[in-house]
């Protein structure tokens, strides 16, 4: 990709978030999780084309999805004072574990974000273009790709949140009464 458009490439964020959700150690994602991120939209996009059903609710999710893509650029802010702050304290400079976390949480923000910008740009054209949100086959194909984005979209918050959680728990353990593995 040429220089000045490199700026724009996600990939970079698409490959880190791969990379975090992999178990510690492994070169690659194991089948169950290749099967929860990728294989459970891909069924359920099938299931739009081969029952034909229509996405509903356009108006809401748009709303919900472009709200999240603030939401989670928000966290990522945070996460990154939160990681200079870490930096700061003695304690928790140390804690290797703990920067990976944080690290591995904001990428996951804004993998997230980027995930919503794409199904709000999506449920965008569902609802402002005839063809897309009519009846036919090419509503339930728009269906079906909106449908895919939104479980993967869940199934990636799920991750993030279940790292935010993570961090919270590694600097302030001592705030629970049974032991949680981060």
């Amino acid at each position: 990709m040429a220089k000045p458009l490199q700026r724009f490439n996600p990939w970079p964020i698409v490959l880190y978030h791969n990379k975090a959700n992999r178990a510690e150690g492994e070169d690659k994602a194991t089948r169950p999780e290749l099967l929860l991120m990728y294989g459970l939209p891909t069924l359920i996009g099938a299931v739009f084309v081969v029952f034909r059903v229509r996405l509903g609710g356009v108006p809401q999710l748009l709303a919900a999805t472009s709200l999240l893509v603030g939401v989670m650029i928000s966290v990522f802010v945070f996460l990154a004072n939160l990681r200079v702050k870490v930096h700061e304290v003695a304690e928790f400079k140390e804690r290797r574990s703990l920067r990976k976390l944080i690290a591995s949480s904001a990428v996951g923000a804004l993998y997230v974000s980027s995930v919503s910008m794409t199904l709000s740009l999506c449920l965008a054209l569902i609802a402002s273009v005839p063809a897309l949100g009519n009846p036919g086959f090419i509503s339930f194909i728009s269906s079906a790709i909106a449908a895919w984005l939104l479980v993967h979209l869940v199934v990636s918050l799920a991750s993030v949140l279940r790292r935010l959680f993570g961090i919270y728990v590694t600097m302030f353990r001592s705030d629970f009464s049974a032991e949680l593995d981060p």
